[in-house]
C-alpha cells in the first residue's frame, strides 16, 4: 500500500522526483523498498525554488516504511549502500537511539526539521555536496538519512532525501545577520547620543524656547510633556547660566502663550501659570 502527502509545494507548480543527484547505490536500495510488493509506504514532499534564478533552494523527500519481519534482507542492503557510497561523502553519521527524545535533525524547507534518529532506531545519514552545475556557489548539500526498528514482528522506519544549504553557510548568515543588527544598534545609539549632546549643549533659554514652541503643533498629551519640562526648567535655573534678559523674554513668551484661545487643557494652563510664577 502506497500513500503520498502532498504537504508543501513552494514556489512551484511541480513536485521533484526524488534528488537527482542522488547516489547510485543509496537511491537503488531506497527504491528496492519503494517498489516491494511487501512494503507500506507513506511519502511527504516538498520542494522550493528561486523565483529569480529558478534554482532549487530546498528539497525534502521523505518516505515511511513498514515492512514484514523477513524482509530485513531489504533494510540491510540500504545499510550495505550507505558504506559503499560513503567515500563521496563529506560527513557520515550512524548509530543506535535508544532514548526517548531525538537530536539529530536535518534542516528542512519545507518540514520545519527532519528528525534522523528517531527513539529506538538504528540510524545513518551521510552528506554529499551537489554538482557544481546544480551549486555553483557551493552552499547547499544533500542529506540522504535512513532509520529503522523492529516491533510486532514488523519493520518500521523511514528513508529521507535532503536538499538544504550546509550548516557552516547558516552559520555565516547567522553571524552576518547578527552583525548587521549590531551595526545597527550602534548607528542608532550614535544618533541617539549626538541628539542629547545636542540637547545638552543647549542653553537655558533654547531649552525652554524650544518647549514654548513646540506647544503648536503638538496634542494634548505631548503639550503637558512639554509643559511639564518646562516647569523643571524653571524650577531649576540655578543649575543654569540664566540672565535677567532671558528670564523677562522667557516670562513674556509664557504671557502670550497663555493667552492663546487654542490652549483650553486646565492642566497645561495651570502649567504655565506655575513657570510665569517661578520667573517672578
Amino acid at each position: 500500500m502506497k500513500t503520498t502527502i502532498f504537504r508543501l509545494i513552494c514556489l512551484t507548480g511541480f513536485l521533484a522526483p526524488m534528488a537527482a543527484n542522488s547516489q547510485t547505490n543509496i537511491k537503488s536500495a531506497f527504491d528496492a523498498i519503494i517498489k516491494s510488493p511487501k512494503s507500506e509506504i507513506t511519502e511527504k514532499h516538498s520542494l522550493e525554488k528561486n523565483r529569480d534564478t529558478n534554482q532549487k533552494s530546498g528539497q525534502d523527500d521523505i518516505y515511511y516504511f513498514v515492512l514484514p519481519g523477513d524482509k530485513m534482507n531489504l533494510v540491510k542492503n540500504v545499510m550495505a549502500a550507505f558504506d559503499k557510497d560513503k567515500d563521496k561523502a563529506f560527513y557520515v553519521k550512524s548509530g543506535n537511539n535508544g532514548e526517548s527524545t531525538s537530536n539529530v535533525v536535518l534542516n528542512s524547507s519545507g518540514f520545519n526539521s527532519i528528525t534522523v534518529d528517531d527513539p529506538g532506531c538504528e540510524y545513518i545519514y551521510e552528506l554529499f555536496s551537489p554538482s557544481k552545475s546544480e551549486d555553483p556557489r557551493g552552499i547547499y548539500r544533500y542529506a540522504y538519512g535512513f532509520n529503522y526498528k523492529e516491533e510486532d514482528g514488523v519493520i518500521k522506519g523511514k528513508m529521507i532525501v535532503n536538499y538544504s544549504t550546509t550548516s557552516d553557510y547558516r552559520k555565516k548568515k547567522e553571524d552576518d545577520e547578527l552583525w548587521e543588527r549590531n551595526l545597527q544598534q550602534t548607528i542608532y545609539m550614535k544618533k541617539a547620543q549626538k541628539v542629547s549632546d545636542q540637547d545638552f549643549q543647549q542653553s537655558w533659554f533654547e531649552k525652554v524656547m524650544a518647549c514654548i514652541n513646540g506647544l503648536k503643533d503638538a496634542n494634548s498629551k505631548t503639550r503637558i510633556a512639554l509643559a511639564t519640562k518646562a516647569y523643571k526648567l524653571v524650577g531649576n535655573m540655578n543649575d543654569f547660566e540664566v540672565t535677567e534678559q532671558d528670564k523677562t523674554t522667557i516670562k513674556n513668551m509664557f504671557n502670550i502663550t497663555l493667552q492663546d484661545p487654542a490652549y483650553q487643557d486646565p492642566v497645561l494652563l495651570e502649567l504655565l501659570r506655575q513657570c510665569v510664577k517661578g520667573l517672578k
